[in-house]
């Protein structure tokens, strides 16, 4: 199944306690360098994945801890060996696209405060851009597709 407008793939909105401002900062700094040229479904969606996987028994319970997860050798973090490729591809994190950076803590502040959910992503843990099959992909279960990002979850 392949999303293709926002209003197809809301689905509701539960309301939560407050979330750190850690939370919402990571979770945005994933949207932005992670999904920043997707629509806002496609940005949305990215972070439901980063909010199930806090909500989930194998993954770290913050989205820092998430966000940031990877390989470490000498105490360091290979390259192009985390869970999130933007956290370990080589270039520094800045935000150049304020605009960009503001939606992104926007839509990370809705995701884990409102506890949004979007209709084929209830229990998503993984996802990978369509331009790239990553080994990992053979052992799980496709959800769908939203815009150039194909989205998984444990079977």
């Amino acid at each position: 199944m392949t999303l293709r407008g926002f209003a197809a793939a809301f689905c509701f909105l539960w309301p939560n306690v407050s979330v750190a401002s850690d939370d919402v900062y990571c979770m945005a700094e994933a949207i932005y360098f992670e999904a920043r040229n997707q629509t806002d479904i496609g940005q949305l969606a990215v972070a439901v994945v980063i909010r199930n996987r806090m909500n989930h028994p194998d993954y770290p319970d913050t989205a820092c801890k998430v966000a940031r997860q990877g390989r470490l050798s000498d105490g360091r973090l290979r390259r192009h060996q985390c869970q999130f490729s933007y956290y370990c591809d080589g270039k520094p994190e800045t935000f150049e696209d304020l605009r960009a950076w503001k939606k992104a803590i926007n839509l990370a502040r809705m995701t884990l405060e409102a506890q949004l959910e979007i209709v084929g992503l209830d229990d998503a843990t993984h996802y990978h851009a369509t331009y790239v099959q990553p080994d990992w992909a053979n052992d799980l279960q496709p959800c769908t597709q939203i815009g150039d990002h194909r989205f998984y979850t444990k079977p």
